[in-house]
């Protein structure tokens, strides 16, 4: 991440929009008072636009555009007063529960001190 913005424009958009939609979607997805993640429907969201965009899930490196074929998303938590970056692997492919799921075990990894490299890598897209 840290070569990414040394090394490359960078870009903030910041705009407002009604989360009505996302609310009743989660209010939909409940399931006996178990909620899931605004994260989750977040990433889902996420990878569905990558995928209708698929230059979009891009990097730059050794002078070449890279455009990904798997979406791979990173989703940025705070540790210990730092930055990190564990990824959903494929979510484009999972149900909203299961990226929830799959998040729910990152962070329980996260506060156990678990986190394996491969949590933290191949992700094509970051959520911040």
């Amino acid at each position: 991440m840290f070569e990414s913005l040394s090394q490359s424009a960078q870009l903030t958009i910041h705009t407002e929009a009604s989360a009505e939609a996302l609310l009743a979607l989660r209010d939909r997805l409940t399931r006996d008072g178990q909620k899931v993640s605004f994260n989750a429907i977040l990433v889902k969201m996420a990878a569905m636009a990558l995928r209708l965009h698929p230059k979009i899930n891009a990097s730059v490196g050794n002078d070449a555009i890279q455009v990904w074929k798997q979406i791979h998303i990173g989703l940025a938590m705070e540790a210990n007063e730092a930055l990190i970056v564990p990824v959903v692997r494929t979510p484009d492919l999972k149900t909203i529960r299961e990226i929830d799921h799959e998040i729910a075990e990152l962070v329980k990894k996260l506060r156990e001190n678990r986190l394996s490299p491969d949590d933290l890598m191949t992700g094509t897209f970051t959520i911040t």
